[in-house]
């Protein structure tokens, strides 16, 4: 998850990235994500970022 995350946030593709967040699994990620940004660790306005989903019917209804 983290190379297709690197690769698309340096252009390599354009293929969003859905992280089935279930029963808040990624929510330290997520945070730990913001957090720095907040440090300018990572980019504040990323052109590329997971989508998080809390169930498959979630990513269903977006893809169609």
């Amino acid at each position: 998850m983290m190379d297709v995350l690197a690769s698309g946030t340096v252009g390599e593709h354009r293929k969003p990235l859905y992280v089935l967040n279930y029963q808040g699994f990624y929510d330290d990620l997520k945070h730990l994500a913001e957090h720095m940004r907040g440090l300018r660790f990572l980019p504040k306005e990323e052109s590329y970022k997971p989508i998080y989903v809390d169930s498959l019917e979630e990513i269903y209804q977006m893809i169609h």
